[in-house]
């Protein structure tokens, strides 16, 4: 009839270790290597002890590797957790820190406007203010010029006046 898996029951209560099947188990090592032919189990009869201390051998072995397969499994996908995990707070302190530089620099250029708005609003009133100065000074000079030419134009005039009277004076003499 050929070969047949082999099954595994676990006769204990307690529920350790137990299989319908090898086929169930996916080990790194042969499930050839854990069958029996038929004429091998026909042959227990005659043999029960040395069937039955390979049966337990066998449990003890798959249970075992099983055990350590689901630590190691266990392990690997902790480590690879606590890698991914780690990275992910590495990468997450160096977004934090970039983002606290970038609010910084935003509160800096915030700053920065704010005291340029402020200097060219004085640097304007400052203008405007001597804008006005100027234009009262170029007025008062206008001013002052054209006080100045009546001035002369007086000066000269009283000149002429002069020149006129002593010249009627040395004709009527």
């Amino acid at each position: 009839m050929g070969d047949r898996e082999f099954e595994i029951r676990s006769s204990t209560d307690d529920g350790a270790f137990l299989l319908d099947s090898i086929s169930d188990l996916d080990l790194p090592y042969s499930k050839a290597s854990l069958r029996l032919s038929q004429d091998d189990e026909r042959r227990s009869d005659e043999h029960d002890f040395d069937y039955e201390l390979a049966r337990s051998k066998i449990e003890m072995k798959i249970a075992t590797s099983t055990v350590q397969y689901e630590q190691m499994t266990r392990a690997a996908v902790e480590r690879t957790m606590e890698k991914y995990r780690t990275d992910l707070l590495r990468v997450l302190e160096n977004m934090n820190g970039r983002l606290v530089g970038l609010e910084k620099s935003c509160e800096q250029l915030a700053l920065s406007v704010g005291e340029l708005h402020t200097e060219t609003t004085t640097q304007r009133e400052n203008t405007d203010e001597r804008l006005k100065a100027l234009d009262l000074v170029s007025k008062e000079v206008a001013r002052k010029v054209n006080i100045l030419k009546d001035k002369m134009e007086v000066a000269e005039t009283q000149k002429e006046l002069e020149k006129a009277s002593l010249e009627t004076d040395t004709s009527t003499e």
